[in-house]
């Protein structure tokens, strides 16, 4: 039953990722059911590695760590698993990494297996502020790097992941005045990834900067998406407000 609770809100976070993907994607590609059954997958996963490291968590916090590790097995697989032909993306989704596909995949499964015993086995002591340092700035510099060589360094751009990872890794510590250093790193992850995503994509509406060569919107979608999307982004919003509230 416990981890059933965790399958079920790591699904409710990895939707907020899914709702904003649909909500900027669409816009120049067309919906993909295997890309959400994929991301639906890695929160199984997610929930699967959150409840052998803790089975007693907080669920909210099991939530957000449940967005990391999406995000990152999401970017790990389009780098290094996937085979698709890169020349519709302005920034490449494979990192410009030209290797052979069997060393990658191989690669992948390393880091996957790595990054999975992190979770399960290592110990942190860090400071709680030192954690919302690295976090901030290990986003930051990893966003710089896959951006940067095709749309230049843009001060703002890099730290505000940063500055949001302080506001969520605040709002944390007040709800949780002695969290888990462990899902704390995660869940500051994740926490900035909603909030990063909202301010891009929801609010801005900006289309990814990864399809910035691609002229051809649809038109449909950018007139429909509002309708269609925003009511199912701020139920999400409402749950995991209740969630942190509550659990």
């Amino acid at each position: 039953m416990i981890f059933l609770f965790y399958f079920l809100v790591a699904c409710l976070g990895v939707s907020n990722m899914i709702l904003w993907g649909l909500y900027g994607d669409l816009v120049v590609e067309k919906f993909s059911l295997s890309k959400v059954l994929r991301s639906c997958f890695f929160a199984f996963v997610a929930a699967v590695v959150l409840y052998l490291a803790d089975p007693n968590q907080s669920l909210f916090l099991v939530t957000l760590s449940a967005i990391a590790i999406e995000r990152l097995m999401t970017e790990v697989y389009k780098a290094l698993v996937r085979e698709e032909d890169q020349d519709k993306y302005s920034i490449p989704s494979d990192l410009n990494f030209k290797q052979n596909i069997w060393f990658k995949r191989f690669l992948a499964i390393v880091i996957y297996f790595g990054f999975f015993y992190v979770v399960l086995f290592a110990k942190l002591n860090l400071n709680y502020f030192l954690i919302i340092f690295l976090a901030g700035f290990t986003t930051a510099l990893g966003g710089m790097s896959k951006d940067a060589p095709y749309e230049g360094f843009e001060p703002l751009k890099f730290f505000r992941s940063p500055f949001l990872a302080l506001v969520a890794g605040l709002v944390l510590l007040f709800k949780y005045s002695n969290p888990d250093p462990k899902f704390f790193v995660l869940a500051i992850f994740g926490f900035e990834r909603i909030l990063s995503e909202f301010y891009k994509k929801i609010y801005n509406g900006k289309i990814p900067g990864k399809f910035a060569k691609r002229n051809k919107q649809n038109q449909w979608w950018v007139s429909n998406r509002k309708r269609l999307i925003i009511p199912s982004y701020i139920s999400n919003i409402i749950l995991l407000t209740i969630l942190a509230i509550f659990y």
